[in-house]
C-alpha cells in the first residue's frame, strides 16, 4: 500500500505562495510489472514527485531539499454538536475534540488555501534547465532523463501493444538533442554505460550503442537490460521495448549461448522466454 505522511508546508521562493508537500511513508506498485527499455516506469511520476514538484501557482520547479519546512498541516477536525461540545466542557475533553479545534484554529488561514505542488510536465522541466544551478549534473541528469521519458510516450507501448500517448509533446529535434546532451553529461562523468547505450540506439547509431557495450565496463555486465539493449542493436531496432517481467542479466545470457539454449525473443517488445 502507498500511504502519505500529513503535508509538509513551504513556500514557492518564485512567488512566495504556499505550497503543500506530503512525505512517502510506504510505496506499493499495486503488481504492476511492466518497465521500458528507456528505464520508465508507470509509477515513476509518483515516486518522482518525492523530490520534485511544480508550483501550482507559478509552475516554477521546486527542489525538496532547497525548501524550510514551515510546518505541516493537519486535516479540520470533524465539526461537533452543541450537546457534544457542552459535555467535552463539563466533564473533560476526553476525545480530544476541544483540543483538535483548537489545533486548528491555530494555524494560519494561508496555510489552509494552499494547494499540493503539481507532478511534472515537460514544459516545467525545459523552463527548470534554464534555472538550473551550475554545474549541477545530478539535477540536470534527473530533468533530462524524464524529459526523455516525456518526449518517448508516443513511441511507447503498454503490453497490450496500445501507445502511452499518441502525439509527441516535443518536435524530434528536440527530443534528439536532449538525449545527446544526455550521452555527453555520461561520457564527462565516464559513467551510465547501459543508459548511454540505450540513448545510442534510441537515436538510431547502433555501432555506437554496440561499441558501449562491449566496451568491457563492469556496469554492463551487471545490467538488466544491457543484453537486451545489444540484441536490438545489432538488430538495427531504435523502438522503445517492453518489459513485462525481470529482463535477463548479462552473465545469463553468455551462459545460455554456451549452453546452446535460445535468448528470448520479443512479441511487440514483452520478453518471451523459448526453451530448448
Amino acid at each position: 500500500m502507498t500511504r502519505f505522511s500529513v503535508p509538509d508546508v513551504h513556500k514557492c521562493p518564485a512567488c512566495h505562495g504556499y505550497v503543500l508537500w506530503p512525505n512517502m511513508k510506504s510505496f506499493s506498485t499495486f503488481g504492476i510489472e511492466t518497465t521500458w527499455s528507456d528505464g520508465a516506469s508507470p509509477m515513476g511520476g509518483m515516486l518522482d514527485q518525492s523530490t520534485a514538484r511544480a508550483c501550482p501557482k507559478c509552475r516554477a520547479v521546486l527542489w525538496k531539499k532547497d525548501l524550510e519546512v514551515l510546518g505541516t498541516l493537519i486535516s479540520a477536525p470533524r465539526p461537533i454538536g452543541n450537546l457534544t461540545r457542552k459535555l467535552a466542557v463539563w466533564f473533560g475533553d476526553k476525545y480530544g475534540y476541544l483540543r483538535a479545534e483548537d489545533e486548528w484554529a491555530a494555524i494560519p488561514a494561508a496555510w489552509k488555501e494552499a494547494e499540493h505542488g503539481d507532478r511534472l510536465e515537460y514544459t516545467d522541466m525545459q523552463r527548470a534547465l534554464l534555472f538550473i544551478r551550475e554545474p549541477d549534473r545530478d539535477r540536470e541528469m534527473f530533468l533530462r532523463r524524464r524529459i526523455w521519458w516525456k518526449t518517448n510516450d508516443h513511441i511507447r507501448r503498454h503490453p497490450d501493444g496500445s501507445p502511452v500517448t499518441v502525439e509527441p509533446v516535443a518536435p524530434e529535434l528536440e527530443r534528439q538533442a536532449n538525449m545527446l546532451r544526455m550521452i555527453e553529461l555520461h561520457e564527462l562523468a565516464c559513467s551510465g554505460y547501459a543508459e548511454r547505450a540505450e540513448l545510442l540506439r534510441n537515436l538510431g547509431l547502433f555501432e555506437d550503442a554496440i561499441r558501449v557495450l562491449k566496451s568491457g565496463a563492469s556496469e554492463i555486465r551487471s545490467s538488466s537490460t544491457a543484453a537486451w539493449t545489444l540484441r536490438w542493436a545489432k538488430a538495427g531496432d531504435a523502438d522503445v521495448r517492453t518489459f513485462t517481467n525481470v529482463p535477463t542479466v548479462w552473465s545469463e545470457v553468455e551462459e545460455a549461448m554456451a549452453d546452446g539454449h535460445a535468448v528470448p525473443n520479443y512479441d511487440r517488445g514483452v520478453p518471451q522466454p523459448k526453451h530448448v
